[in-house]
Formats: C-alpha cells, structure tokens, sequence
C-alpha cells in the first residue's frame, strides 16, 4: 500500500513558492486548516479535507470546498490550535508523511506556538514544514539514516534531545540538545549521518 502524503494549508504566510509547488506534487491528501482555505482557493487547488472550528474559513469559501468533494471536519474545541487538530486527525488516518506551510506570520507567538504543535505532535508522524526562507524537519527518537544538509543549519530542542550528528563543520556525539543556542548556525555540505538516541523531538532548520 502506498504511504499517504499530506499537505496542510495553514491561514499564515506562504513558505517558499518552488518548494510549496513540489510540495502539491507529492501530496496525495490536501489539508486546508481552517482559514487555510483562502489560499487553496485563490491556487485553485482542491483540498480533500477542511478541519478546525472554522471561526477564521469564510462560508463562501467552505461552500467551493464541498462543491469539489471536500469533507469538512468541524471540530469546535478550543483546548488545542487548529493546526493540533489537524495533526491528530492525520495520525488517527495513518496519513503519517506530514508536509506543512502557511504557519508563518506577523505573530511572534503564533509562530512559537506553531512550532511547539510540532514539537508534541504524535512521533509516528514524518513532518517537514515550508517556511519563507528555511525548510523545518523533525526527527524522533529512533531515527539514524543519512539526511542531505547544504549550507548553514540550525538544530533545536523544545526539551532535551540526545544526538549525534556526524559530517558538519561542528559535530556532535551522543550530545543533548535542548532549546538553547548550542546547535545554531552549522555548516555543512554533505550527506551527514543523524541519530536521534533519546529524548524529545529535534528540529533541523535548513537556511534556503
């Protein structure tokens, strides 16, 4: 069985155009978050599911959704953001490869916010998010393959994550990483090997 892809469409800022578009391409199931409707509408690209409260998807908007086969998932809760909500449902689907834009924005908390919904989403999920100028990917615990770095990269931590990370200018072995500036700014250009032994979920962010 194929793995299923999804994009979710967030109501923020769109990451880069080049790597939204090969983005679509590899997609198989197309998540408008809530507001993120607009832009799939404004692309004209058909999502196959709208989920959230739907306090910030105009009605218009929902209604050219269902007309092309949208489901709609209204899911009015609060205690957790849209894209959370999201991110669940894509886990109880087993859509487990995990592509995200539109979470960028004027917002500073927002933002954080959007990267700590990441950081806690379910670990059997593969996610890389498009920002404007840097592509997001998180690793779990288990982890240990080849990843392609070029140029400078940041590796980060909402809690505490033990890595080794070998081919960089600036390695690491068995070393914890938390949410600190101890991973900023590497440098490399290579297929480095990644092991993630322990811990929390490791943000790398690629500087395009």
């Amino acid at each position: 069985m194929s793995r299923e892809v999804a994009l979710l469409i967030g109501a923020g800022e769109i990451g880069d155009k080049d790597r939204l578009n090969a983005s679509f391409d590899k997609a198989n199931q197309i998540v408008a978050v809530d507001g993120g409707i607009r832009h799939l509408r404004s692309m004209n690209k058909f999502p196959t599911l709208v989920v959230g409260d739907l306090d910030s998807a105009k009605d218009e908007d929902l209604q050219w959704a269902k007309e092309n086969g949208a489901e709609i998932v209204h899911l009015r809760s609060q205690s957790e953001s849209d894209l959370a909500k999201a991110l669940n449902l894509c886990h109880e689907r087993e859509w487990n490869e995990i592509l995200v834009d539109g979470i960028e924005g004027s917002r500073l908390d927002h933002l954080i916010g959007g990267f700590a919904t990441l950081a806690n989403a379910d670990q059997s999920l593969n996610i890389t998010a498009n920002l404007t100028s840097t592509s997001l990917h998180r690793f779990v615990t288990g982890f240990s393959g080849k990843i392609s770095l070029s140029g400078t990269f940041s590796i980060f931590s909402f809690g505490t994550t033990n890595v080794t990370l070998l081919g960089p200018e600036w390695e690491l072995n068995g070393e914890n990483i938390t949410f600190s500036t101890r991973g900023l700014s590497n440098v490399a250009n290579c297929d480095a090997e990644l092991t993630i032994h322990g811990g929390d979920p490791l943000f790398i962010l690629i500087n395009q």
